[in-house]
């Protein structure tokens, strides 16, 4: 399926323009940039270059959450006064630039808010196939960057972000050195829709209220996008995060996905944090990247999760509690 894809993707320019951007920053260059996505989608997304810069820079490669959008310039500046090169792009018919011309098959949604039921009865036809593939064109993009170290591009976002970061590191193992999955979003579809208690999950619970006959087939169509599916295929080091109090992401989706990466892993789990990226998560991400050791004063390892054990190498998994 990944491979028909790609090979489909290949033959598609990517059309690229930077335009670039007056911005009140002396130290780096600002750039909007748009390339073609994956048919019928046009990608808007930031490019900021610490300036001066010289050849082989690390870069970010950015992804918002659900409903979401690219954000601010500003909020580049932290990687980028470190003299990393960054790019956040906007997911395809969402709430930022990038557009979405697909004319997506049965079931028929309303069009917002709803791009999880986008052509789910077919894989071939659903909504994430796009935007994964518009996830490895802004990888081949910053491959084909001069300026760009190819040997270290990282990876990161929260919620959907996460999980595009999680299932990118696995579409394009060799290709990513460092992933950052802060409560991942598209881990275990089946224990994120069964345990969910609010959220992007409940589209799914509702559709299949009015249409149980469906079930098997949306199943199928999700698990080419499952991470829990790319989570053995991922070679770069990654550390995922997790709410305890989740309700939106559950933690047992996480988790689920979690224990299947083979390599260089941690596993950060907040007792009290529900569904929020939180200021200290920014130094984790920061510390990770750095591959500096980030650990609480109160960090422990955790054997079980509601009574289950865990088959984890203590050594990837940290338990730090907060409040």
């Amino acid at each position: 399926f990944w491979k028909l894809t790609f090979l489909e993707s290949r033959i598609q320019p990517l059309n690229i323009k930077l335009e670039k951007i007056n911005y009140p920053v002396e130290h780096a260059d600002f750039y909007k940039l748009h390339f073609d996505g994956f048919k019928k989608g046009r990608v808007c997304a930031w490019y900021v270059l610490p300036r001066n810069h010289s050849k082989n820079m690390p870069a970010i490669l950015e992804f918002h959450g659900y409903n979401s959008r690219k954000g601010c310039l500003f909020n580049t500046l932290p990687w980028v006064l470190q003299g990393y090169a960054v790019l956040v792009m906007d997911i395809r018919g969402q709430l930022g630039e990038s557009t979405d011309e697909m004319d997506y098959p049965l079931p028929n949604v309303p069009k917002a808010n709803t791009w999880l039921l986008k052509g789910i009865l077919d894989p071939f036809s659903y909504y994430y196939r796009y935007v994964y593939v518009d996830c490895v064109r802004a990888l081949d993009f910053l491959l084909s960057r001069k300026e760009i170290d190819k040997k270290n591009i990282i990876v990161w976002g929260t919620s959907q972000g996460g999980g595009l970061a999680m299932a990118l590191s696995g579409l394009c193992p060799d290709k990513i050195k460092t992933t950052i999955a802060h409560m991942p979003f598209l881990c275990d579809f089946q224990l994120g829709v069964k345990d969910s208690k609010e959220g992007v999950y409940q589209h799914i619970v509702n559709f299949l209220k009015a249409y149980p006959k469906c079930t098997k087939t949306v199943f199928n169509t999700l698990s080419y996008f499952d991470c829990l599916n790319f989570a053995d295929k991922i070679k770069s080091r990654i550390l995922v995060t997790v709410g305890m109090k989740d309700p939106i992401c559950p933690p047992s989706s996480i988790f689920s996905a979690y224990k299947h990466i083979r390599g260089n892993k941690q596993l950060a789990v907040y007792n009290f944090l529900g569904h929020d990226f939180r200021e200290f998560m920014a130094d984790q991400t920061l510390f990770w990247v750095k591959n500096i050791p980030f650990e609480s004063n109160r960090a422990r390892l955790v054997y079980e999760y509601f009574g289950i054990k865990l088959k984890i190498d203590k050594k990837t998994l940290v338990f730090s509690q907060v409040g």
